[in-house]
């Protein structure tokens, strides 16, 4: 998802106080609100494709 919204996800966080660095995944600059509503769009569609297609290969058993 990183990718396709070209921005940075991830990295460290702090877990029960103590702090774990981890990777980053994609490059661009942090998410923003708007980066929420995109993802939201990108997922739905993803969501609707793969209904269709199960929808299409159960029609045809």
């Amino acid at each position: 998802m990183a990718g396709a919204l070209g921005v940075r996800l991830g990295g460290g966080a702090a877990y029960d106080g103590e702090w774990i660095a981890r990777e980053t995944l994609g490059d661009g600059a942090a998410p923003a609100v708007a980066d929420l509503v995109r993802a939201m769009s990108i997922y739905r569609r993803a969501c609707a494709l793969l209904w269709l297609t199960i929808g299409g290969a159960a029609w045809l058993l």
